[in-house]
């Protein structure tokens, strides 16, 4: 993703990417974001999980530890760190994570047909590395190489 979208989603997302500058050992979204057709699908998911980390009867803090592509399609991996103050615990703790992994799922299926280069509608395109792109970003990736 290009370092203005990037930009953007640390700076309006603090606590979710508290820990960009973190060493990779300790986590690893210092290698950043996958291409910039995903960045609506991961401004609306990063925004939910914001929305939630300020939310005072959630009982987590979202905190991002990777995103990537995989298989095609959008990963965007979490750490929920528990809030020292939060009010609820145990019965409510599963419906919170419930609602946690249904906005990164929701997202992952968005990117499923979401090209990843342009954004635009996109399929799941073989061809040594799966990639979700849509029919004109697949054909330039299919064009053969100037010699």
């Amino acid at each position: 993703m290009n370092e203005v979208n990037t930009k953007h989603l640390f700076d309006t997302y603090p606590i979710l990417y508290r820990d960009k500058t973190a060493p990779e050992t300790q986590s690893l979204v210092c290698f950043g974001f996958p291409g910039d057709g995903w960045f609506k699908l991961i401004e609306e998911l990063s925004q939910q999980f914001e929305l939630l980390n300020n939310t005072p009867d959630c009982p987590y803090y979202i905190i991002a530890a990777q995103m990537k592509e995989k298989f095609g399609t959008l990963r965007f991996y979490i750490n929920l760190i528990e809030k020292e103050d939060s009010r609820y615990r145990q019965e409510s703790d599963k419906i919170w994570r419930d609602i946690i992994y249904s906005i990164e799922y929701s997202a992952e299926l968005k990117s499923s047909f979401t090209c990843e280069i342009c954004g635009e509608y996109g399929e799941l395109r073989k061809g040594g590395w799966l990639r979700t792109l849509c029919n004109k970003c697949e054909d330039k990736r299919n064009e053969p190489l100037e010699q």
